[in-house]
């Protein structure tokens, strides 16, 4: 084609480039644009990225675990803190020596330990002790037994019927002479009392928490010195027809023990003591005060004076025959026992118990020595 006709090509395609432009090209003119929509599949996963984090972002208060943290954290806290917060060994601050009042004074882990508390009880308690013939007993339950409770020592009779003694904060035996009234139908009494001292909650608490427990047993067989139990005793004070128990009921009131008609006393019975304390919240405290204090009985018989070479038997003696450099005598006609700070019943068989005899029976409280 010669340069005329390309000239004139030209000019044709000239005047056509418009429709041509807008029917082919166009894809071409788009291109540019095209390429970041062809390009978008590769950019989309940062887009979708992007997306994701700004529909994240947007629920941040629902779906990040800022509101959720504090509660997470909230749970462990008490489990974890608490004990370190508070412990005991930490909550204790060492106020000295120990004394008797309740509280672990020398922060070793124990309350009223070493037997401090033996001075108070021997002091500010007292047992009381009751005999009555048949009939002339009180009710359980009663706040009196003859002369007891008394502000002075008490007669250990009166008109031959019922007597009582108690002790009197110095460690002394303290006796009730039945005159040879003894038999089958008779009744012991036992009350315990605790009060005025300058911490009355101490007194509370003992009266409250221990008992004294005095038992009887009718038999022929051998009994042991001492065991834990006494047939129902101490879960539940009473007869079963061969033991028999009474406690004192931690509310200062007299708590009789009727002997059984059918027996007669002779060297086939036995006597029995105990003093146990019982605090459910306070175990430790229980037995550091069950250790501090012994409860002595004491039995005789014989005639007249009752006196033996070396002997002594009479109300506010501070011995009751070899008692208390002995802890138990069962020979003789003056025995004796203690009821040891270990809360088990310790016994002494009775001697024979006849008519026109004296028989007396002794009853003491005494502080352990301290170690």
């Amino acid at each position: 084609m010669g340069p005329i006709s390309r000239h004139v090509l030209a000019a044709a395609l000239s005047a056509g480039a418009v429709g041509c432009t807008t029917e082919f090209p166009a894809p071409a003119a788009e291109a540019p644009d095209a390429a970041p929509v062809d390009a978008a599949p590769a950019d989309a996963a940062p887009a979708s990225d992007a997306a994701t984090r700004l529909d994240a972002a947007a629920p941040l208060d629902a779906a990040a675990p800022l509101d959720a943290a504090p509660v997470v954290d909230a749970v462990p806290v008490p489990d974890i803190q608490l004990p370190d917060a508070a412990p005991p060994d930490a909550a204790c601050v060492a106020l000295g020596d120990e004394v008797c009042n309740g509280v672990d004074d020398d922060c070793n882990g124990r309350v009223d330990d070493g037997r401090v508390c033996g001075e108070h009880l021997a002091t500010f308690c007292s047992v009381h002790l009751g005999w009555a013939r048949a009939g002339a007993a009180p009710a359980d339950g009663s706040l009196r037994w003859g002369t007891c409770p008394s502000t002075t020592i008490p007669v250990p009779a009166v008109d031959d019927d019922i007597g009582c003694t108690i002790t009197t904060g110095d460690g002394r035996f303290r006796t009730i002479d039945m005159q040879g009234r003894v038999d089958s139908d008779d009744v012991w009494g036992l009350a315990l009392t605790c009060e005025g001292s300058e911490n009355g909650l101490i007194d509370a608490w003992v009266q409250r928490h221990c008992r004294v427990y005095l038992g009887h047993a009718d038999g022929d067989f051998d009994i042991p010195p001492s065991q834990n139990t006494w047939g129902p005793c101490p879960a539940n004070p009473g007869d079963d027809g061969t033991f028999r128990c009474v406690a004192t009921g931690g509310d200062g009131a007299w708590h009789p023990l009727p002997l059984p008609p059918e027996n007669s006393l002779n060297n086939s019975d036995t006597l029995a003591i105990a003093f146990r304390c019982e605090d459910p919240d306070d175990p430790g405290r229980s037995a550091a005060v069950q250790q501090s204090v012994e409860v002595w009985l004491g039995w005789a018989e014989g005639r007249g004076g009752l006196l033996q070479p070396g002997v002594e038997v009479f109300d506010g003696s501070e011995r009751f025959g070899a008692c208390p450099e002995s802890f138990r005598v069962v020979n003789g006609n003056v025995r004796c026992v203690a009821s040891g700070g270990d809360g088990r019943f310790h016994t002494i068989p009775l001697t024979d118990v006849g008519d026109r005899r004296r028989h007396v029976i002794g009853v003491a409280l005494r502080p352990f020595p301290t170690p």
